[in-house]
């Protein structure tokens, strides 16, 4: 059987760093997130469009998960999507436990 790789296309053979759930996509929690190794290069400033981003995130979901790396600690490094984590983080503040979670 062969399975989705990030790194070699859609039809690798799997490798033993695939996850063993066969998940390629996993719900994480907010609160498992370390920013260390984050280089926030653009938009420094406030981010004036995250509402109109939280309201697209509500009525539609998220189209592309966040991408992070596991830490020798079991928390994670955030490597792509400041953004949609901010807007969870966001909705998760305004809404509750609903968006304690975010797919990485």
């Amino acid at each position: 059987m062969y399975q989705i790789n990030r790194l070699t296309g859609p039809l690798s053979k799997p490798s033993e760093s695939v996850d063993p759930s066969g998940l390629a996509v996993h719900m994480i929690p907010l609160d498992s997130f370390t920013m260390q190794d984050m280089i926030r290069d653009r938009n420094t400033g406030p981010d004036y469009e995250l509402t109109e981003f939280m309201t697209s995130i509500r009525e539609i979901g998220l189209s592309n998960p966040i991408q992070v790396t596991t830490r020798s600690d079991g928390r994670y490094d955030l490597v792509q999507g400041y953004r949609r984590l901010s807007a969870y983080r966001a909705l998760h503040a305004e809404h509750g436990d609903i968006w304690a979670q975010i797919p990485a």
